[in-house]
């Protein structure tokens, strides 16, 4: 199971930019002098003045800062000319943002600010940092990410997105105290549901795992209760190791930084935690987290931890808005292997029933507290990952989650990588399943 899509992490084409009021019309105040009284040298910077303001209310921003850097050349010291300039590289970089270009945007900001220190300039440089960071978090560089959400807040310290991007960042990282302190901080800023359900959970969390013991192995850091045996640890360990390989060599790649993993002594300790059916046997939302209970059944076990870490591996390759069904269906394949059983599905094929339309797999994923709708859905997920790596092979598999990555809607993904729309996939699966 996974709970990360919804996390409160916005992604960079939700953010609230602040767009230059574009100026019409101006004539510098060097106009306000009698006709005769301007030189040929006034008369030029006042012409490209409002040449370069039409230009940027056009949108040919940098027509309209060389047009301005000109007019600023003849008169250096007129002050409004050096605002349009200001102006203008302002709302370039406010385009450049919308294109998730945030490095360019940092660029012209900061050229902005040293010509003019507007308040709505720094107020778009926090934003594009905080774009900037999320997009070293994608890439596997939280440290990096953190600074520069870090960056933001000094920019800024009033704009809650950058708390919250630095909160959520650290939580990823295990830092619970200082990712509370900094989600709480946005939410005295700015009232957002997700954020407040995130900072109740870190709370409950703290609280869980304040006594728990820290254990390293190559690619996973792992925080347990003491209740624990030490024996079930290391096996459990070694179980991850071993996924981990599997899942490297299939997918060609891994996650670049380790993978967090938090194990509860018991089911009832974990449900509650996280506000979790009993039914639930494992969850990852940025960590792998399940029970280990007193004398575990392994193979169980393996298969829960099988599955969550897969999740972890499809987050890094399609990032949090992978839909549902692909996320739970890919996880299922890689953690419990083409051989996985499907009772429902099965079921479903003898007795001629309908299976759920792939338009609405995602929803029934989701809805854990119908058992036999849940069941199915899983099972249908399952064997259409299992298609379409028949189908398609890995090549077909990685297109498809590198779509999704790049923000493709469902599904102009299937269709762009796989050749076939969603209900193509559909038919062709069902034909197979049925015949």
């Amino acid at each position: 199971m996974t709970a990360k899509t919804q996390s409160g992490r916005k992604r960079s084409a939700g953010l609230a930019l602040i767009t230059a009021v574009m100026m019409s019309g101006f004539i510098s105040v060097t106009a306000a002098r009698s006709e005769g009284a301007q030189s040929d040298r006034e008369r030029r910077a006042i012409e490209l003045n409002n040449l370069g303001v039409a230009a940027m209310n056009s949108g040919d921003f940098k027509n309209s800062i060389r047009l301005l850097n000109e007019a600023r050349d003849i008169l250096p010291g007129d002050s409004q000319i050096t605002r349009n300039l200001s102006m203008t590289m302002n709302n370039l970089a406010v385009y450049y943002l919308s294109d998730t270009k945030p490095d360019l945007a940092i660029s012209w900001l900061n050229r902005a600010l040293r010509l003019n220190p507007e308040p709505m300039f720094r107020q778009n440089l926090a934003q594009a940092d905080v774009m900037k960071g999320r997009i070293e978090e994608d890439a596997g560089r939280p440290e990096l990410a953190q600074q520069i959400f870090r960056d933001a807040i000094l920019q800024n310290p009033q704009d809650p997105e950058s708390h919250a991007a630095l909160g959520l960042s650290l939580y990823q990282s295990g830092k619970l105290p200082e990712s509370q302190t900094e989600l709480e901080r946005a939410l005295s800023l700015a009232s957002r549901p997700d954020w407040a359900a995130r900072a109740e959970k870190i709370r409950r969390e703290i609280e869980t795992e304040k006594n728990n013991i820290e254990y390293r192995s190559v690619h996973f850091r792992i925080s347990y209760s003491p209740a624990i045996s030490a024996k079930d640890i290391s096996d459990a360990a070694w179980e991850l190791e071993q996924a981990y390989q599997k899942f490297r060599m299939f997918l060609g790649g891994a996650p670049q930084t380790d993978i967090s993993v938090v194990f509860y002594s018991s089911k009832e300790k974990f449900a509650t935690t996280h506000d979790l059916t009993y039914n639930v046997a494992g969850l990852y939302d940025g960590k792998v987290r399940l029970p280990i209970p007193d004398n575990p059944n392994w193979e169980t076990l393996r298969n829960t931890l099988s599955h969550e870490l897969a999740h972890a591996f499809l987050f890094d390759i399609a990032g949090e808005a992978i839909p549902a069904w692909i996320n739970e269906g890919f996880a299922e394949f890689l953690g419990a292997g083409a051989d996985r059983s499907t009772p429902s599905l099965d079921e479903t094929v003898r007795l001629n029933r309908k299976f759920i339309p792939l338009s609405e797999l995602s929803v029934s994923v989701k809805n854990l507290k119908n058992n036999t709708q849940v069941s199915l859905a899983y099972d249908e997920s399952f064997s259409i990952a299992k298609y379409i790596n028949s189908r398609f092979g890995l090549f077909g598999i990685q297109k498809l989650l590198q779509a999704i990555k790049r923000g493709l809607p469902e599904e102009q993904a299937i269709q762009q990588s796989l050749l076939m729309s969603p209900d193509m996939i559909q038919q062709a699966w069902e034909f197979q399943v049925r015949k």
